[in-house]
């Protein structure tokens, strides 16, 4: 079997992947959209009988889609284009080259981490949020709203223990990039904001209650296989958002029976293969979801944890010899 990795070339989680892949022996090969309508090229042929699609590089064939049993969509990169000579055609042909190679890819039937429209669908916080509920895991009061008003009640409700956070990761993402990346963590709300509330009315803003944390966990879904770490956040500076600072303890738990299951049932919901999920332990004891990332990192983790192995499960899931979510 063929495993194809759609990843950009510095990406180092691919990178730790592949290492495990080729110790199996597996034929696996990685794609760059940045790389389409440069250096690669696409070949596909549709009609009555069945279909054809190739990926090349140059003359050389680089790989036949019809032989790809698994497909891990890792970060694959944003596909560019500028060798026209006005700024709309470029963008055609963007769209051209987007529209084709994401239709050829979902038309495959194989083994997603994970297809992209699954990943579409749980890009959605509300969603989540939503979901979380339904299988069992407590969510923190949340409230969504471009209303001033709405806020200040939500915020005399909480006793003023509140955190504004975006609606979307993907907003991070689209922000333009700086040195350094302007991306905007978990924020606590103070009295101080209250005066300044009229700038929500331009948007709709999520706001959540705070919650008073023991610890933070992560859990890391490969197939049906959990991998849950411990994140000692309130010892250091990433008390609200512990991706502020890595450098707190960490150390693998396991999660109570009916948490595990209702993680299990989230992503099996949301037809994932992958997932990371963020939850957290209350100062009554009680489990805590905020959200679940289809793409998340985890590296940092298993560098300090090295028997976490997610690298080689994730190895072990695209050559087939790990138990799928969602099968192909």
């Amino acid at each position: 079997m063929s495993v194809l990795i759609l990843a950009v070339s510095d990406d180092a989680h691919a990178h730790a992947v592949s290492k495990h892949l080729e110790s199996m022996g597996a034929d696996f090969h990685t794609l760059s959209l940045e790389d389409i309508g440069k250096n690669v090229y696409l070949d596909i042929r549709f009609d009555q009988d069945g279909d054809r699609a190739v990926v090349g590089a140059s003359e050389q064939k680089l790989l036949d889609l019809s032989k790809v049993e698994s497909i891990w969509f890792r970060r694959p990169g944003t596909l560019r284009y500028s060798g026209l000579p006005e700024q709309w055609m470029n963008k055609l042909v963007e769209s051209e080259l987007q529209m084709g190679l994401v239709g050829l890819f979902r038309s495959r039937d194989c083994l997603f981490v994970n297809h992209p429209a699954k990943d579409t669908e749980c890009s959605f916080k509300l969603v989540q949020l939503d979901r979380a509920r339904k299988v069992g895991l407590k969510i923190p009061k949340t409230l969504v709203t471009s209303k001033p008003d709405m806020v200040r009640e939500f915020y005399s409700e909480c006793n003023g223990q509140v955190v504004y956070k975006l609606i979307s990761e993907v907003s991070n993402l689209r922000l333009p990039k700086f040195e350094p990346s302007p991306g905007i963590p978990t924020l606590p709300m103070t009295d101080e904001d209250l005066p300044h509330l009229d700038q929500v009315a331009g948007a709709p803003h999520l706001f959540q209650e705070r919650i008073n944390k023991q610890y933070d966990i992560r859990v890391t879904a490969v197939g049906k296989k959990l991998f849950p770490v411990k994140i000692d956040s309130q010892s250091g500076r990433g008390d609200l958002d512990w991706r502020i600072d890595y450098s707190v303890d960490m150390e693998m738990v396991e999660l109570p029976a009916q948490i595990h299951q209702a993680c299990l049932d989230l992503l099996k919901n949301f037809g994932l293969n992958y997932g990371a999920i963020d939850l957290c332990v209350d100062e009554n004891g009680d489990y805590v979801f905020f959200e679940v990332n289809c793409a998340g990192q985890y590296l940092w983790m298993e560098l300090r944890i090295p028997e976490l192995d997610i690298s080689l499960e994730l190895a072990r899931l695209l050559v087939g010899e790990s138990e799928p979510m969602l099968p192909a």
